[in-house]
């Protein structure tokens, strides 16, 4: 179900002690609604979310790269909206 997937997702994020924005929790839930809809039977729920987790991981250091520094803990410990998009998973 999407909503296990996007607890599997905050519950890595707090693994990483990670804080998801709202706006960001909406997307994902949203994102694994529609994959969960459009896979087939090999379809991996927590691979697929941890493999979503790297992806945005991947965008939070690419955004925070371009930030001037020093970056404070509270943007070192968030993901946005921006990192969570624009991911794709086969």
């Amino acid at each position: 179900m999407p909503e296990e997937l996007l607890r599997i997702f905050l519950s890595i994020c707090d693994t990483y002690c990670l804080n998801l924005m709202d706006d960001g929790k909406a997307y994902v839930l949203d994102y694994f609604r529609h994959r969960c809809k459009n896979v087939g039977d090999d379809f991996a729920n927590a691979r697929d979310v941890r493999n979503f987790f790297e992806f945005a991981l991947t965008n939070q250091a690419n955004r925070l790269a371009d930030l001037p520094k020093p970056l404070s803990d509270e943007q070192l410990l968030t993901l946005t909206l921006e990192d969570v998009t624009d991911i794709t998973l086969t």
